[in-house]
């Protein structure tokens, strides 16, 4: 999904996310998509794209990159 993995788009140091309790690399896609499906905010936020590159979460001085 993206090259630092899942990771890189999960919001896993939310509370939300803790109180899963799951392994993120045990699921499937299948079972990943229904999970973010269900609960949107286990992902990351701001997600950010010009269509070559993709900025996930906060990080003021690159969306001012993208964005210029």
């Amino acid at each position: 999904m993206t090259t630092n993995g899942l990771d890189e788009i999960l919001s896993t140091r939310s509370q939300k996310f803790k109180d899963l309790d799951i392994d993120i690399n045990e699921l499937t896609v299948s079972e990943l998509l229904e999970m973010l499906s269900d609960d949107p905010r286990l992902l990351k936020r701001p997600i950010l794209t010009d269509g070559q590159r993709l900025i996930v979460g906060y990080n003021q001085s690159a969306m001012k990159n993208l964005l210029s």
